[in-house]
């Protein structure tokens, strides 16, 4: 008996605690506080729902970039014979001697000693020889009409080297240049105007017979 009404006791003592509780109302400043709570609740989810939606199109790419890799590669599958292109090398173009060799040919009929060739391509041939005990340097042209800027070239590499120099072509000299060889030979001096005339002065001027 002693026990039913202890129990009853504490049955009652609870009830009126929780009628208590719910008959105590809630504050304005309780209610910002629930209110900041769920407000906080709410930013965190959202924080945290953007971190998950960013590592899933993170994913999303690199699916993306795997189906093309294993497309190519199954492309490349179905293509077995073609293999990937290797860079060309580069062949050195060999020169053209058939011009060389002739000259080679010539002088050799004609006794005269090859000393060293200094250039030569398809178009001409400039040779160091050496012709009755004298070195010179043979300029030959395979050119079908000899021209006085191949004269030009053939006195300047000569100049360069020290040497006289001997000219040899296939083709006809133009007439304008065997004019100009002509006039070179008569050529006494070139001299300016505006300066004195010293013709027999011990002046570099060629004297003429006459003179």
């Amino acid at each position: 008996m002693q026990k039913e009404k202890h129990e009853k006791k504490e049955s009652v003592k609870k009830d009126k605690e929780t009628k208590l509780k719910i008959e105590i109302p809630i504050t304005e400043e309780g209610r910002k506080e629930q209110d900041k709570e769920k407000a906080k609740r709410v930013e965190e989810n959202m924080t945290e729902l953007g971190k998950i939606n960013n590592q899933l199109e993170e994913k999303r790419k690199e699916l993306e970039e795997l189906k093309k890799e294993i497309k190519k590669k199954e492309v490349e599958a179905k293509q077995p014979g073609k293999k990937a292109a290797k860079p060309k090398k580069k062949v050195e173009k060999k020169q053209d001697e058939t011009f060389l060799n002739e000259i080679k040919e010539i002088l050799a009929r004609r006794s005269i000693e090859l000393l060293n060739v200094e250039f030569f391509d398809k178009k001409e041939v400039f040779a160091r020889i050496k012709t009755n005990g004298a070195e010179q340097l043979l300029a030959a042209y395979n050119r079908k009409k000899l021209d006085d800027s191949d004269i030009l070239k053939a006195y300047k590499r000569a100049m360069s080297l020290g040497l006289s120099y001997y000219v040899i072509s296939k083709g006809e000299t133009s007439k304008k240049t065997k004019e100009a060889i002509e006039a070179y030979k008569k050529l006494a001096a070139i001299e300016n105007i505006g300066s004195p005339l010293n013709i027999g002065e011990n002046s570099q001027a060629v004297k003429t017979p006459e003179q």
